[in-house]
């Protein structure tokens, strides 16, 4: 009896170590990263049926997967904080940000679920080179910055963007477009034109961020963090319960 009780609580802590170390890290890994990169944040346009994961280092490779963080105070943070991501003419990514015009919404998801929408009061065309935006004033608020090749690789095209409190009604933006074109999650296909080749190589990325990545494939986890908080509590408490029965089946037995 006194056996079978031990193994009871033996099976009972060797499931919440299981549960704590290898479950809790599973799903988290798998909800912060995307194609192998690290996981910023979520921009969505409606206006151009742009919806894409913000990756955490810019590099050609995470630039080929989707767009990136490359510099600022960070995502949703008060102060200027910049998206990069590649102008290419299959309709990916930043390909469709020339649309974008002043008054326009974007709408950025940060790895906390805190969701900030910003309106676009400025665009404008620059040179590759040119990083003097970056350090803007933004007196206090929270601004982001959007920055792509132009058509013709001869330039930058750069969207300011300023935290907004106005509510955003997708369901009366008359300019949306197909939501396929923009939420592919292909890598550049083999049969990019010339000019896009060029695209990648004008891009305005300091070293420091070159870092490499293998492009191992993880899937990104479906199960909402309440849902996964709710599942996570239940097993902690199915765990709690027997070890509480088998410490009592044991004094129990002792009393005996």
């Amino acid at each position: 009896m006194k056996r079978k009780i031990s193994k009871i609580f033996i099976i009972c802590i060797v499931f919440l170590m299981i549960n704590v170390m290898c479950f809790n890290k599973k799903v988290y890994a798998l909800e912060n990263t995307y194609k192998g990169f690290g996981v910023v944040g979520q921009i969505e346009i409606s206006k151009i049926s742009l919806d894409l994961p913000i990756l955490e280092t810019v590099s050609q490779g995470s630039l080929t997967t989707s767009v990136a963080f490359l510099y600022g105070v960070g995502i949703n943070q008060v102060g200027n904080t910049v998206i990069i991501g590649h102008n290419y003419k299959n309709g990916t990514f930043f390909s469709d940000l020339d649309k974008l015009e002043s008054g326009d919404y974007i709408k950025i998801t940060d790895m906390e679920d805190n969701v900030i929408n910003y309106k676009v009061y400025q665009t404008k065309i620059t040179t590759p080179d040119d990083a003097s935006f970056y350090n803007r004033d933004t007196n206090g608020k929270r601004e982001i910055t959007l920055t792509t090749s132009t058509d013709d690789a001869s330039g930058r095209f750069v969207v300011f963007a300023s935290e907004t409190t106005e509510v955003i009604d997708d369901s009366n933006d008359d300019n949306n477009q197909d939501s396929s074109s923009n939420n592919t999650e292909n890598s550049v296909s083999t049969n990019q034109t010339d000019e896009d080749n060029v695209h990648s190589n004008n891009q305005n990325i300091s070293s420091t961020n070159m870092n490499n990545h293998d492009n191992t494939i993880t899937t990104k986890t479906t199960l909402p963090k309440a849902g996964r908080n709710l599942v996570l509590s239940i097993l902690a408490l199915i765990t709690t319960i027997g070890i509480i029965i088998s410490y009592y089946k044991l004094k129990k037995y002792k009393q005996v």
